[in-house]
């Protein structure tokens, strides 16, 4: 038997730290509202979400900087609308906005904010006009009028 190269031996000399599993204390409060109006030819529909969390961090060692004393807020809001129009065509849009806030307790002799990395607002916004394909493409398309679709 041939000894192996040192290319298919060598390793990476990149340390991989994994850190145990962090446990958090949560709250969630979701709220849902659908709205459907229209005849059977043209629905329209529009939907609202909301979604709140506070995250806990419960670790005891005041060195796990990351996650000591740390407090998330994050906040989920979606508005999604649908209309369906003549002969099979479709429009949807939706909009989503995404925030998270993170508190630290101070840390003495830190030279960073934890919450620069943490802290972060997304904003998304969709549109789409889409044709439902299908043997009848008058009245009842199928479309059920939710979010757009992916």
């Amino acid at each position: 038997m041939e000894p192996a190269s040192s290319a298919s031996r060598s390793t990476s000399s990149t340390r991989v730290h994994t850190e145990e599993d962090v446990s958090s204390r949560r709250d969630i409060w979701v709220g849902e509202l659908r709205f459907h109006w229209g005849s059977k030819r043209r629905k329209r529909s529009i939907h609202l979400r909301y979604e709140a969390k506070k995250r806990d961090y419960v670790t005891t060692d005041p060195n796990d900087i990351p996650h000591f004393g740390r407090v998330d807020r994050h906040r989920y809001s979606t508005v999604a609308l649908s209309l369906e129009l003549r002969r099979g065509w479709f429009l949807t849009a939706a909009g989503e906005r995404d925030i998270n806030r993170s508190s630290f307790p101070t840390t003495p002799g830190s030279t960073f904010s934890p919450e620069d990395a943490t802290d972060n607002t997304d904003n998304l916004v969709q549109f789409g006009v889409g044709y439902e394909f299908g043997p009848s493409t008058a009245g009842a398309t199928g479309h059920g009028g939710g979010p757009p679709r992916e």
